[in-house]
């Protein structure tokens, strides 16, 4: 006797976006791996993409992202909220968040524990930017990027790298890699404020070859310069 088949299908609940009367857009993810791409075409409207499933905003003033649990993808481009509020929560699991293009928002980001890693390449940032990777082996990577408002990083405890190079930073910047091996590399960078760099406990390594600042501050690192 023939029975019929039935393809079954993933196991997963589509990420939510909704937008309040405040102009607040909310995207949350779920347990599973999420690739989440958000872009703006204008000013004030955000295009939201969840594994493929496009969906439209207007009149946003601030973006809070969860990627919540899984090896989660999250791609920010060219988004202008007017210096709102930008958020990321990329929970637990190894987690890749990017930037690219002009950011016109206040960019606040919390990979959460995973071996995670944050990419920004020849990205503008208009406003503050706020990265915290969490506990975990993570690896930030900035290249070719603008920061027009101060840059802090803290990477956590676990075994971290840094890698910036031909970055300008028109105020100050501020990395804290806390307890483990890491390894910073600001090079070929020009930072017109304080540089501070704070390896906490473990056996760091920093180095700014090519790099220029107003003020630097290195702590806590071998063969830190003079």
């Amino acid at each position: 006797m023939n029975t019929l088949g039935f393809e079954r299908l993933e196991d997963r609940v589509l990420l939510a976006a909704s937008i309040s009367k405040k102009g607040c857009l909310t995207v949350c993810g779920t347990d599973c791996d999420d690739c989440i791409k958000i872009f703006s075409p204008c000013a004030g409207v955000v295009v939201v993409e969840v594994n493929g499933c496009c969906e439209t905003f207007c009149g946003v003033k601030e973006i809070k992202v969860d990627a919540k649990g899984g090896c989660d993808y999250v791609s920010i481009c060219n988004v202008d909220i007017c210096c709102g509020k930008l958020s990321v929560k990329g929970g637990c699991g190894n987690d890749c968040i990017s930037f690219d293009g002009c950011i016109n928002a206040k960019v606040c980001v919390d990979c959460g524990d995973g071996c995670d890693r944050v990419n920004a390449e020849c990205a503008r940032f208009k406003c503050g930017v706020d990265i915290k990777c969490g506990d975990g082996n993570d690896h930030c990577e900035i290249s070719r990027c603008c920061f027009e408002e101060c840059c802090s990083i803290d990477c956590g405890k676990g075994d971290d790298c840094i890698r910036a190079c031909e970055n300008f930073c028109a105020k100050d910047v501020k990395i804290l890699c806390c307890a483990g091996d890491d390894n910073c590399h600001w090079v070929s960078s020009e930072t017109c404020g304080k540089f501070t760099c704070d390896g906490g406990k473990g056996c760091d390594s920093f180095c700014d070859y090519g790099s220029s600042c107003g003020t630097r501050v290195i702590k806590n690192c071998e063969n830190a310069p003079a």
